[in-house]
């Protein structure tokens, strides 16, 4: 077969072809008829946030589902066929997730009609068994060839390796990817019985695989990503060292559409985060099976919201189940006089007031001597004014609770150390979803030095610490099983508590004003 393959990434095509709301498809002429069309529609890292999000100048900063769903059928007109496919981190992140255990994001994925999807490792922290689940209740084909049951070595129940489809006489063969990384960036008890085989390894055999059965057309549905600290396991990699896949959707790095280019030929699109794109790539085989790749995200930033209707039915799911969340969701629990930030960015490369502010909830829950979490688990950061338990909920989104360990000071400075940034090559910190995050200590410490030689100094309590002197820590139960690679924090349980949103909510009730004064005022770790 003859593949030949291009990109281009059009940034904001699509705004000059909406009138009245409605979408023209005249850019889009249907192909000659020996020419085979199908359109591929991806998004990855939604991370729950299914409603539609806008920017302070009125544009759109996320599509939600209910706009997606209408422009994927907008879109859909004059192709022989279309595809929905999701690349994971789709069913956790916020309370309207959460609180049904991923169930109404399967619910959305259903009615959209997304046909195939690969599992984020944070699709696995209800365990893997739900995770095949919700993809049932989604409707969609959950594919995995590198998830596998680790007393067999088969693909995990509920998972399948790869998919075959058909338009016309082409053959379109689909094979999925999950980042190894899934076995410390989930609870590790999530995926105890799952072994993540190696990515590269394993798209060599899929691709062999699929080209056996006589697929003309091999895309890769991967939650993978191209960060550096990831390793070999990227998808940049993988397009590298496997011949023979047409297109990789990836996800897991939140990287947006112009941080990708083609990779040995292969055509590599990903659409950053929250669906501020919805990702749109054509393929065309022609007779003589040469296949053509072009990749055109839809931006969200080049819409204002009344431009797309929302879908109606789509529509309707969303305002049956906030509804039902309501009452819970939109009780008040503190008023703040400052934005408390939980920026990504902020939370992973440094402390904040509001990461001071759960820290702090952790020392109140539990009395222990310090308390440590990571920054990564911080995801939303809440606005000047009343707090909401929907609010702490969205910071806090993954139902981790607090558990109190044993470590000697060694551990600690270990445990803390680990979760230090350093500088990068262009001078800026590294972004660790690691990044230490603590109450009970204050630390000094120099990013230029050798990661596991950071801190100057470190005090617990106004006091040096002792590396032979034994504290009680809390954490998280994420972390405390050797997530994020807190493996020097794998130590038998002393105590367990309350989730951490719960922890939060209770401190404010209890402290208030106090608590987000000190949150505010306080500084913990200075770099020098």
């Amino acid at each position: 077969m003859n593949r030949s393959k291009m990109t281009r990434l059009f940034a904001g095509f699509t705004a000059a072809l909406l009138t009245a709301g409605t979408l023209s498809l005249g850019a889009f002429a249907t192909p000659a008829q020996e020419d085979t069309h199908i359109r591929i529609f991806h998004t990855n890292d939604v991370h729950s946030r299914y409603d539609m999000s806008t920017n302070d100048d009125g544009t759109l900063s996320g599509f939600g589902y209910a706009r997606m769903k209408s422009l994927v059928d907008t879109y859909s007109q004059g192709v022989d066929e279309t595809l929905v496919f999701d690349a994971g981190d789709t069913f956790h992140g916020q309370p309207f997730a959460t609180l049904n255990r991923g169930l109404s994001i399967a619910q959305l994925m259903n009615v959209v009609g997304y046909d195939a999807m690969v599992a984020g490792n944070h699709d696995f922290n209800y365990g893997a068994s739900r995770t095949s689940t919700l993809a049932r209740h989604a409707g969609t084909a959950l594919l995995g060839a590198n998830v596998l049951d680790k007393d067999t070595g088969a693909v995990l129940k509920g998972f399948t390796a790869n998919k075959m489809y058909r338009v016309g006489d082409v053959k379109i063969g689909v094979f999925g990817l999950s980042t190894p990384e899934t076995a410390y960036k989930t609870n590790p008890l999530n995926v105890k019985q799952v072994k993540f085989a190696d990515p590269v390894s394993t798209a060599k055999k899929q691709v062999q695989a699929l080209e056996e059965r006589g697929a003309d057309v091999i895309i890769c549905i991967a939650h993978l990503g191209i960060d550096q600290e990831s390793g070999t396991a990227v998808s940049t990699n993988v397009a590298a060292k496997v011949n023979g896949i047409d297109l990789i959707i990836d996800g897991h790095s939140h990287s947006t559409p112009n941080e990708y280019q083609a990779v040995n030929g292969t055509v590599i699109a990903s659409c950053g985060e929250y669906m501020a794109y919805l990702g749109m790539v054509d393929i065309t085989v022609s007779p003589d099976g040469t296949v053509t790749v072009e990749s055109n995200p839809l931006n969200a930033s080049d819409y204002t919201a009344d431009e797309i209707a929302p879908d109606a039915a789509v529509q309707a799911t969303i305002d049956a189940i906030k509804k039902g969340q309501e009452s819970k969701l939109g009780q008040v629990v503190a008023t703040t006089p400052v934005a408390l930030d939980g920026e990504r960015a902020h939370v992973r490369t440094s402390e904040t007031n509001l990461s001071r502010l759960i820290t702090s909830a952790m020392l109140a829950e539990t009395g222990a001597d310090v308390a440590l979490t990571n920054g990564g688990g911080i995801r939303a950061s809440i606005d000047q004014g009343p707090i909401t338990v929907g609010e702490v909920q969205n910071v806090l989104p993954f139902g981790n609770y607090i558990v109190t360990i044993k470590l000697t000071g060694k551990d600690l400075r270990a445990a803390v150390e680990h979760g230090l940034p350093g500088y990068q090559a262009d001078g800026t910190l590294e972004q660790l979803g690691r990044m230490s995050q603590f109450a009970g200590m204050e630390v000094s410490y120099d990013p230029a030095r050798p990661q596991g030689s950071r801190i100057l100094s470190i005090t617990v309590n106004g006091r040096p610490l002792s590396e032979t002197q034994t504290y009680l820590v809390a954490t998280n139960d994420f972390m405390s099983v050797g997530g994020d690679d807190y493996t020097m924090l794998n130590k038998p349980i002393v105590n367990e508590f309350c989730a951490l949103d719960e922890a939060v909510i209770k401190y404010l009730n209890s402290s208030g004003n106090q608590a987000l004064e000190e949150a505010e005022g306080s500084v913990r770790l200075a770099a020098a």
